[in-house]
This record gives C-alpha cells, sequence and structure tokens, in this order.
C-alpha cells in the first residue's frame, strides 16, 4: 500500500497520547493572521526550544547560548528560553507532533533539515517566518544561499539553518605521514586513489575505512555519476534503474571483500564509527562537520593521541557534497502570537554573527550567515587550523536531493537492503537492486 509519511505520523499520533515534555501556551493560540506590529512580547513569555544536541561540544553549546540569551535579550524583553534534549532528529519530530496532537506545543524545534522539515511543514504547524523576516526588515541575504534549499514550503520560508553540516572524509593524519602520503586539503581524491590509500592504511588489525549505512553518502555517490536519489518530484528513485546505484552497490561490495572496508555494524553504526576511529582502529570515515568537536576531543583525551586530518569527501567524478544537519523552525499551532514573537526574537539570537561563529568554532556546524565566516574569532580560527575550514569551503560544491514526501519510507527500506547486503552479507548487489525496485512499486506512486 503505497503510503505518505505524513500520514504515517498521523497514524503514530492516534497511537500516542501524551506529550513530550510540552508545556501549556502562554495564552490563546495564533491565528494564521499577520504577525503583529511588535516584535517583543507585552509580558513575560517562557518558551521551550526542542532539539538533538546531546552531551558534548553540541550539547554545550546549545546550554551556552540559552544562558546567554536569558542574561540578555531575554532580560531585556522578558524572554525565558528553555532548552530540552529529546534524543535524535526522529525523536525531535516525533515528540513535537505529540506534543501538537495534545496542545502542548514547543516554540521551536530542531529537526533534520530535509525530512523533518519536510514532514512538519506537510502537516501545515509551522510558521511563516518570511512574514516575521518582513516585518522586522531581517536581512536574509546574509544567510548562506546553499543552506535554504529546505527551508521553503510552496513558497513560503517554514525554517532557518542552524546546527548545518556538510560530511567531510576524517584521516588519521599520522598514519598517512607514516606512508609518505600528503592529502590535499581543499580538493577530493579521485575513487581511485582513495581506494588505493585506504588498502595501504588497513594492516596491523587496522582498517582503511568503513561507511555508514546512511542516504546522506550513497546520494551523494549517485550524484556524483550524475544521477540522485529522487526525481525532481520526489516520486522516483533515479539511479535505481539508471544503473547507477547498481555500480555504487558492486564498488562498496567490492571494497568489502578486498578486505580494507569493514562492514557497519547492525545498531549505533555512526557512534561506533567515530568511536572505533578515534581509537586508531579505522583510519578513514565519512562524518558530519558537527561532529568535529567530538571526535577531536575523543582523540585527545586518548593516552597517546594522533593527529587528525581533514578533506573534501572523495568523488567519482566532479566534487559534490551533501548538506545535512539541522533546521529550527517556529511551532505556529497551539502557541500565541506572544510566543511566536518570542521564539523569533531567540532565533534571531541564534544566528547573530556572535552565537552562529561560536557555533562554529565550538563544534564544527558550518557558520549559517556570511557574517559569522567573516568574524574574526572564525577567521582566526581558520589562519591556525585550516582543517577546520574545509567543511564551509565544500559549500562550493554543496548540493541536495529534491525533496520527496517518501523519503523517510524509502531511506528505512534502502537502509534494511544495504544491510543485507553489506552487513550480514547475505544478498549481492544485483539482488539488492532487485530488492529495491519491489520496495519503490510499494512506497513511490504510479
Amino acid at each position: 500500500m503505497k503510503k505518505r509519511i505524513a500520514l504515517a505520523l498521523c497514524v503514530l499520533l492516534v497511537l500516542s497520547c501524551t506529550a513530550c515534555g510540552g508545556k501549556p501556551s502562554s495564552s490563546a493560540p495564533a491565528d494564521s493572521s499577520t504577525p503583529s506590529e511588535s516584535s517583543a512580547p507585552a509580558e513575560n513569555v517562557t518558551i521551550e526550544i526542542w532539539h538533538p544536541r546531546g552531551a558534548g561540544a553540541n550539547g554545550e553549546m546549545i546550554a551556552s547560548s540559552v544562558e546567554e540569551f536569558n542574561k540578555t535579550v531575554g532580560a531585556e524583553k522578558g524572554i525565558t528560553v528553555k532548552e530540552v534534549f529529546q534524543g535524535g532528529y526522529a525523536e525531535v519530530v516525533t515528540a513535537t507532533m505529540n506534543a501538537v496532537a495534545a496542545g502542548t506545543s514547543p516554540e521551536i524545534a530542531v529537526v533534520e533539515n530535509s525530512t523533518g522539515t519536510t514532514t512538519l511543514s506537510g502537516e501545515g504547524i509551522l510558521a511563516d517566518i518570511g512574514a516575521l523576516i518582513e516585518r522586522d526588515g531581517w536581512d536574509l541575504e546574509n544567510v548562506q544561499s546553499g543552506l535554504l534549499t529546505y527551508c521553503y514550503r510552496d513558497g513560503k520560508l517554514i525554517a532557518m539553518p542552524y546546527i548545518r553540516s556538510t560530511p567531510v572524509m576524517y584521516y588519521n593524519k599520522t598514519m598517512t605521514d607514516a606512508l609518505g602520503v600528503d592529502i590535499p586539503i581543499d580538493g577530493a581524491l579521485s575513487i581511485e586513489d582513495f581506494e588505493s590509500l585506504c588498502k595501504s592504511l588497513t594492516k596491523d588489525g587496522v582498517y582503511g575505512f568503513s561507511l555508514q549505512n546512511n542516504t546522506w553518502y550513497t546520494q551523494n555517490f549517485f550524484y556524483q555519476l550524475g544521477s540522485n536519489m529522487y526525481d525532481e518530484a520526489g516520486t522516483s528513485c533515479p539511479a535505481l534503474e539508471d544503473g547507477v546505484m547498481l555500480k555504487v552497490f558492486t564498488a562498496w561490495d567490492g571494497w568489502i571483500k578486498d578486505g580494507w572496508c569493514q562492514p557497519f555494524v547492525s545498531t549505533n553504526d555512526e557512534a561506533y564509527l567515530e568511536e572505533q576511529f578515534s581509537l586508531g582502529k579505522i583510519a578513514c570515515i565519512f562524518d558530519s562537520t558537527g561532529k568535529m568537536g567530538n571526535i577531536f576531543g575523543a582523540v585527545k583525551d586518548l593516552g597517546d593521541p594522533f593527529e587528525i586530518g581533514i578533506t573534501f569527501l572523495p568523488t567519482f567524478g566532479e566534487p559534490s557534497c551533501p548538506t545535512g544537519g539541522g533546521n529550527m523552525a517556529i511551532i505556529e499551532k497551539g502557541n500565541s502570537e506572544a510566543d511566536i514573537d518570542a521564539a523569533w526574537e531567540f532565533m534571531k539570537f541564534l544566528l547573530t554573527p556572535e552565537q552562529d561563529a561560536l557555533n562554529h568554532v565550538n563544534t564544527g556546524y558550518v557558520p549559517s550567515t556570511k557574517a559569522a565566516a567573516s568574524a574574526e574569532i572564525v577567521q582566526e580560527l581558520w589562519a591556525n587550523e585550516p582543517y577546520r575550514q574545509v567543511g564551509f569551503n565544500q559549500l562550493a560544491y554543496a548540493q541536495d536531493a529534491p525533496s520527496s514526501d517518501y523519503g523517510a519510507e524509502w531511506g528505512t527500506a534502502f537502509g534494511s537492503v544495504v544491510s543485507s547486503m553489506i552487513q550480514e552479507g547475505s544478498i549481492s548487489p544485483e539482488e539488492a537492486v532487485e530488492q529495491l525496485r519491489t520496495e519503490a512499486k510499494n512506497i513511490f506512486p504510479g
């Protein structure tokens, strides 16, 4: 039966009757009329931002931002912000949908920039941020245009970039230096050079590479080969039919069989790869720039730390990289105009040059604004540690798959089949493609 993710979530709402930490609105819910002329609440307002920023540098950063806002802008305008960690991106979406159904909506939700934003906007519960920007004369031109792809829905701006990233290649520079290999900091290795490097690094119990079971990376490989995960309408998978998916699957399967690429583990593969990299057991991984602070911190805490290198993602053709991370959206449904105005004040605060720059310096997420990229603290960091600029420079090659209402369901099916091929080794690349053809007929329309 063909299903849209929005319908699936509606079923979830019926089955779940509890809100996830929500709070009552400060006054009557807002309607869809034009926001009030004043951008500051008329009375004291407490709002919540629900997010996926857990322990380590990420959790510390949002806690610091909330504390600074409450002491400054919040104190001046009568706004108190509380940050609530809800788990991963999927958990934030589920918690938000449940809270909206229960009438205890948060004011801001930080959700995965593509599927998460699409899901919430499809339910019609998000505020029109464009109207708030126009009212206040806020400079949208200051935002990095490459990060706004999924922030629009039906011509309306319904989200803003916040903890945004590109994936990069982290590698054990101590190991590559021992081989006498010099990897350029601003340039992508060809897939052939990448394969040769990883083979050379595989020895003494160390794997040269391991790849997460994540469509973020496979979609980028498809794009490099002239295809994509979705067509422009988001209703089919071109790579499934044009031979590109089979080419990528065959390459990945070959890496496993050649012995230099470790299969991902069945659960928590991202955390496992980060741990194994920090322990020096895997020499190269792809991961988000947003994990930079945590990865460097984990390696630094070792008794015998090694030097980390960062470079562009390797490429089958022309360099490219997807963007990822989280957008922040204002929940209109169930919240008053005062709540929405307060949420917009906090959102603007997070996008000030100071806060945006600190978010980059402390975590590795790319600057969302041009002003933050030009900030003195960022320019000094890039001058002293050039690898910290790699993710930002990679934005010149940024690409994003077209949005699809079927993305969550297709992503689940895709990941399950890839697990059978790579982690279990129970099916061939050809069989994986055929299984996904069957799944596509049940998921996509027509």
